[in-house]
């Protein structure tokens, strides 16, 4: 069973993730789409993430999870590069799991290469 203080840091990621989500969506669907792209391809999340971790459990854990993501960041790169050339050939759905599956095979790819 999850004790308060886990289950208060939760919360307070999913609340603090959340409202940093909603109010990039809020922008990137106010604004042109590829001003939106760039809002949405910020470490909005990541930063959020790494500031709670740092506070939470040291700054030596924080900079051992931003390793981390950076295999994230280049997987997250390559599904882009690969849904912006597969969506239109492809359609939605083909598209989004092709590009899901780049981004898989390069962080598995990555996380095999730099291992801890």
């Amino acid at each position: 069973m999850m004790g308060r203080s886990a289950f208060r840091e939760l919360a307070e990621d999913f609340v603090s993730g959340g409202f940093l989500v909603a109010v990039a969506l809020w922008l990137a669907h106010s604004s042109s789409p590829v001003i939106g792209g760039v809002i949405t391809g910020l470490p909005i999340r990541f930063a959020a993430t790494w500031l709670l971790a740092a506070r939470r459990r040291g700054a030596a854990y924080a900079e051992r999870m931003a390793r981390g993501s950076v295999m994230g960041m280049a997987g997250n790169i390559l599904f882009s590069v690969t849904l912006f050339f597969v969506l239109l050939p492809l359609g939605f759905v083909a598209g989004f799991l092709v590009a899901l599956s780049v981004c898989v095979a390069s962080v598995l790819i990555l996380k095999a290469t730099f291992r801890e």
